[in-house]
């Protein structure tokens, strides 16, 4: 089995772990959060989503999170955008890194985003687009950078077809262009995989 020579951990728990939480975590506790995960080292999170509140209520203060961290050097801050009415929220907020997610089953995709597997590669396209062409705040200076996650629920009772070599067992292959590293590693929600993209 070969091994990579450098791996990249990305914290998602001020997005995906709080997110779904009973009782919302204040805003100023987020940044806390946020800040100690830097101090810690590490250097890639997800520190919010701009979703829309209303299917999100944990996340509807995105733009004051970001607004509130302190930008450490060599640190990325990321956060999920479905559309491109939530990437300019995110852009307009600073963010560093554009995190964009599709199921590879058409069933969840449709719970998950309301769209099909077409129609959700047409509009990230969109997205991934506007967003190379914008200046990340956080030092050092670069370009917005894109990842994309390929969400697989293998566990969580969708139809949901496994990732091979770039093509599941549906049929779907991976748009041209786009450039695939490692593999998926499936969870039960569904949320994580092994296979980002970057722009």
């Amino acid at each position: 089995m070969h091994f990579p020579d450098k791996v990249t951990v990305c914290e998602v728990g001020p997005r995906d772990g709080l997110q779904n939480e009973r009782v919302n975590v204040s805003t100023a506790d987020k940044i806390r959060i946020i800040e100690a995960l830097a101090v810690a080292g590490i250097r890639l999170m997800e520190a919010t989503s701009f979703v829309s509140p209303k299917w999100i209520p944990n996340l509807a203060d995105a733009e004051e999170v970001l607004a509130g961290i302190r930008r450490h050097t060599g640190v990325t801050y990321a956060a999920l955008v479905p559309n491109l009415k939530g990437l300019e929220r995110a852009l307009a907020a600073g963010v560093d890194e554009v995190v964009i997610f599709l199921s590879a089953s058409e069933t969840h995709n449709q719970k998950n985003i309301n769209k099909s597997i077409s129609q959700a590669l047409e509009a990230y396209g969109a997205v991934a687009a506007r967003a190379s062409g914008s200046r990340r705040r956080s030092p050092p200076a670069s370009a917005v950078s894109t990842r994309a996650m390929w969400i697989l629920a293998s566990w969580c009772g969708l139809p949901s077809p496994w990732w091979t070599g770039g093509r599941t067992r549906s049929g779907f292959r991976t748009p041209r262009g786009w450039r695939i590293r490692g593999r998926c590693m499936p969870s039960c929600h569904g949320w994580r995989s092994g296979s980002p993209w970057r722009s």
